[in-house]
C-alpha cells in the first residue's frame, strides 16, 4: 500500500504541475495574478498580527497618547493598503479566469473538431471525454493552480513567522517544532484515511451520480416507466450507498488515530507554551506583554497554517483525479491518421462525375471482422441508386465511407478517376448532401435548419427545398413562417414537430443544398407510403442531374429506381433494376414479395 500510494502521490504532483504549466500557456497573466493574489491573501495576516503586539506594549510601557495613535494609524493604513490591493487583484484575477475559460472551451471545441469520425465512434474516445468534461465542469485546473500556490505562500508565510519567534529566544521555537512534528505525523494518518477515499469512493461517487442522473432526467424518463426499470435502479442505488458506508467505515477508523493525534498533541503543547511565556514574563521578564501576545497569537497562526497545508494537500490530491482525465483528453491524438488531401476540386453542373469503390473493405475499431468486405461499384451522374439489405448489412458504412466520416481500411474510393482523399476535405464535402438516418434538428430557426445557416438565404431554392419535402403548407401556417424558431430550449415560443414533419425538414435541408451527390438514409420511415412515393419522386426529379442513393427498408421505391444494390453481410450481393432482380429471385425478391403481401394483407 505505501508503496501504491508513493507511486499515486508522485502521479498527482506531476500531473498538478503539468496543470501549472498548462494553465501559464493559456493564460501567463492570470497565472501571475493568481500567485500574487495567494501570497497576498497569506502575508496580509502579518500586520494584524504586529499591531497587537505593539497595542499591548505601548499600553503597558505607557507611551505619549499621540505616538500611539499615529503608530496604530500607520499599520491600520497599511493594512487598508493591502486590503485594496487584494480586491484589485480579486477583479483582475475573475477577468483573466473569464478570458482562460473561453480560451480553453474554444480550443476544447477546436481538437473535438480535429478528431476524425473513427476516433469519435470509438468507447475510449467517449469514455475519456466524459471523465475530461466532468474534472473540468468542477473547475479542477483553476483549483489546483490556486492551490499550489496557497501552499507555497503558507510556507514563505510559515517561516517567517518561525524567523519572528526565534528573534525572542531560541527556545520558543522548541514548542513550535513539536508543532510541526505533531502535524507531520498526523499527516501520515490523513493520507492512509484520504488514500481510500480518494481512489475508492470517488469512483463510486461517480457510479451513483450516473444512476441519479438517469433517475432524475426526463429524457430517460419513459424508458423507465415502459420497461419498469424504477425498482433496478433503485437496488442500483442501494448497492453503491452500501458499498460507499462500507469504504466510509474504513475511512474512519484510520481517521480516528489522527484526531486523537491532534487533541492529546494541542493539549500538550499549549500547556508547555502557557508555562514557558508566563515563566520568561512573570519571572524572569526578558520578553514583554506584547511578545508574549505575539507569541500566542503565531502559535495560533501556525496550527492554522499547518491545517490549510494538509488540507491544501488533500484538495490537490482528490482533484488532480479529475485532473489526470483532463490532461489524458488534452494529450490525446486521433486512434487513426486519416490522411487530408489538399487538391483543389474543380466541378461545374455540365461535368461527369464517376465515383468508384475500387476492392473496399472497411473494420470498425475493436472489431474482429470487416463490415464492408471487398466492395467493388461504380456510381454514374444521371443515375439513382437504391441500397437496401437487413439491419447490420453495412448499408451506413458504405455511405460513411463516401462522406470520408471513415477512410478504408484497405481498398480506395475515386471520383472522376482520383482518390477521394486527395482532394481537400471540405472541397469534397461540398460535392455531398447527407441525410443521416439518426438526424438531428436544431434548436434554431427553420429557415437556419434548413439552409445550414446560411447568412442570406436563396429563397427560390428554400421554396423549392421545402415543396418537394411537402413541408410548405405546414411552414405557411406557423407564426414566423420560415423564421419560426424550433424547440423551446431558447424561446418558449419555439415550435416542435411530429416525426414525419421532422423528417420532411431535414429532406428539404438536403435538398436545399446544391450538391450533385444526394444520400438519403432511411429519409420516410416515419412518413405513411403516399406521402413516401410523393417524396420520393420529387426528390428523384430533383436529383435527375446528379448522382441519387437512397436507403431504406421499404422497397416500393426499387420500382423507379435506375439501380438496386443489395447488401448481406458487408458485401453487395445482388445488383441490377427492380426487374432484373425480381427475375433472379434472389434475396431482394424475397424482402420485395414479403413486404407486398404484408401491404396486401395476406400474411
Amino acid at each position: 500500500m505505501k508503496k501504491t500510494f508513493s507511486k499515486q502521490l508522485k502521479n498527482k504532483i506531476i500531473i498538478t504541475f503539468q496543470a501549472v504549466k498548462f494553465v501559464y500557456s493559456k493564460n501567463k497573466f492570470y497565472l501571475i495574478l493568481v500567485f500574487i493574489g495567494e501570497l497576498l491573501n497569506a502575508l496580509r495576516i502579518l500586520p494584524y498580527m504586529y499591531l497587537l503586539k505593539t497595542a499591548v506594549t505601548m499600553l503597558t510601557e505607557r507611551p505619549g497618547f499621540r505616538t500611539y495613535i499615529l503608530y496604530i494609524y500607520l499599520i491600520l493604513l497599511t493594512i487598508l493598503v493591502l486590503e485594496l490591493a487584494n480586491a484589485v487583484l480579486n477583479k483582475l484575477r475573475s477577468q483573466q479566469k473569464m478570458k482562460l475559460d473561453f480560451r480553453i472551451k474554444d480550443q476544447m471545441i477546436e481538437k473535438t473538431d480535429s478528431f476524425d469520425y473513427y476516433t469519435l465512434s470509438t468507447k475510449e474516445y467517449y469514455l475519456l471525454r466524459a471523465k475530461a468534461m466532468e474534472g473540468y465542469g468542477q473547475g479542477c485546473i483553476e483549483k489546483n493552480v490556486s492551490l499550489v500556490f496557497s501552499i507555497v505562500s503558507n510556507v514563505i508565510l510559515l517561516a517567517g513567522i518561525v524567523f519572528t519567534i526565534s528573534s525572542l529566544g531560541f527556545v520558543l521555537l522548541l514548542p513550535i517544532c513539536m508543532t510541526i512534528l505533531v502535524r507531520v505525523l498526523s499527516e501520515y494518518f490523513d493520507r492512509s484515511a484520504n488514500y481510500i477515499r480518494t481512489t475508492q469512493i470517488s469512483e463510486i461517487n461517480r457510479k451513483s451520480n450516473y444512476f441519479h442522473q438517469i433517475c432524475e432526467k426526463i429524457q430517460y424518463a419513459k424508458e423507465i416507466r415502459v420497461f419498469h426499470l424504477e425498482d433496478r435502479f433503485d437496488i442500483k442505488l442501494k448497492e453503491t450507498s452500501n458499498e460507499k458506508m462500507q469504504i466510509w467505515k474504513k475511512y474512519l477508523r484510520i481517521f480516528k488515530y489522527s484526531s486523537a493525534t491532534h487533541i492529546i498533541a494541542d493539549i500538550i503543547l499549549q500547556s508547555a507554551i502557557y508555562l514557558i511565556l508566563a515563566y520568561r514574563v512573570l519571572v524572569l521578564k526578558t520578553i514583554t506583554m506584547g511578545d508574549f501576545v505575539f507569541f500566542f497569537t503565531a502559535y495560533q497562526q501556525i496550527q492554522s497554517i499547518m491545517g490549510n497545508l494538509a488540507l491544501n494537500h488533500i484538495k490537490i490530491f482528490m482533484n488532480a483525479s479529475y485532473l489526470d482525465d483532463f490532461m489524458k483528453y488534452w494529450n490525446f491524438k486521433s486512434l487513426k491518421s486519416v490522411k487530408q488531401g489538399k487538391d483543389e476540386l474543380d466541378y461545374s453542373e455540365n461535368d461527369d462525375i464517376i465515383i468508384e469503390f475500387h476492392n473496399v473493405s472497411f473494420r470498425y475499431p475493436n472489431t474482429e471482422f470487416d463490415a464492408l468486405s471487398n466492395i467493388n461499384v461504380q456510381l454514374k451522374k444521371g443515375e439513382s441508386y437504391l441500397i437496401v439489405g437487413k439491419n447490420g448489412a453495412g448499408k451506413s458504412t458504405f455511405v460513411k465511407l463516401l462522406c470520408r466520416l471513415y477512410s478504408p481500411t484497405t481498398g480506395s474510393i475515386t471520383l472522376n478517376g482520383k482518390n477521394i482523399l486527395e482532394y481537400d476535405r471540405d472541397a469534397y464535402l461540398s460535392m455531398l448532401s447527407v441525410l443521416f438516418q439518426d438526424y438531428k434538428i436544431l434548436n434554431l430557426t427553420i429557415a437556419d435548419n434548413i439552409s445550414s445557416m446560411e447568412p442570406t438565404i436563396q429563397q427560390n431554392v428554400f421554396d423549392n427545398a421545402v415543396s418537394d419535402a411537402d413541408i410548405i403548407d405546414k411552414i405557411q401556417l406557423l407564426p414566423g413562417k420560415e423564421r419560426t424558431p424550433y424547440g423551446k430550449a431558447f424561446d418558449g415560443s419555439g415550435i416542435e414537430f411530429s416525426g414525419g414533419e421532422a423528417q420532411k425538414v431535414m429532406i428539404a435541408k438536403t435538398l436545399y443544398k446544391k450538391a450533385p451527390l444526394k444520400i438519403f438514409d432511411e429519409p420516410t420511415s416515419g412518413l405513411d407510403a403516399v406521402s413516401e412515393y410523393k417524396i420520393y419522386e420529387n426528390i428523384k426529379r430533383s436529383s435527375k442531374n446528379g448522382i441519387l442513393i437512397y436507403i431504406t427498408h421499404r422497397l416500393s421505391t426499387g420500382v423507379s429506381s435506375d439501380n438496386i444494390l443489395v447488401f448481406s453481410r458487408g458485401k453487395i450481393s445482388e445488383t441490377g433494376n427492380h426487374r432484373q432482380l425480381m427475375n433472379l429471385k434472389g434475396t431482394y425478391a424475397s424482402l420485395f414479395e414479403s413486404q407486398a403481401a404484408l401491404y396486401a394483407g395476406r400474411v
